[in-house]
């Protein structure tokens, strides 16, 4: 019996999802090899797919070949600018290369979105802080304000 994977794939040559999510599992299990084939074929059926191109960035440059990742990792960055990870991985395969410049360029705007980040889950916590005012309080402060 063939693995589920293997099905998978035969099942649905042209579906993104399988393809993706093929090339994503075996990204983890650092199977590059074939991650790069399932993802190369999830960037041919979708090319505009930033997830696909960032982790396709990410497994050719782990495999070395980090003029590769750039094309994809900045494609990713083009469709996604807020994709914090492509420009951590980009500064990564610039720096490979010996490209400083671009390097140190790409790492401000991935500490820039990084700091963004992280206030945005400050702002979120905040309005989500369970020691903050009750709406009940929020209520009767609007009805006194009311009366004055």
């Amino acid at each position: 019996m063939r693995p589920a994977r293997t099905r998978a794939s035969e099942i649905s040559p042209r579906d993104y999802d399988s393809a993706y999510g093929l090339g994503a599992c075996y990204l983890y299990l650092q199977q590059n090899d074939e991650a790069i084939k399932y993802l190369q074929r999830a960037v041919a059926i979708d090319p505009k797919s930033a997830p696909a191109r960032l982790a396709l960035g990410d497994a050719l440059l782990r495999i070395g070949r980090a003029s590769e990742a750039v094309e994809e990792l900045k494609a990713a960055a083009t469709r996604e600018p807020k994709m914090r990870q492509a420009y951590t991985l980009l500064a990564r395969a610039y720096g490979k290369l010996g490209r400083n410049n671009e390097a140190s360029e790409a790492l401000r705007k991935s500490n820039e979105l990084s700091r963004l980040e992280s206030k945005a889950r400050e702002g979120n916590l905040a309005a989500s802080d369970p020691d903050g005012p009750s709406s009940a309080d929020s209520d009767e402060s609007s009805q006194e304000n009311l009366q004055k």
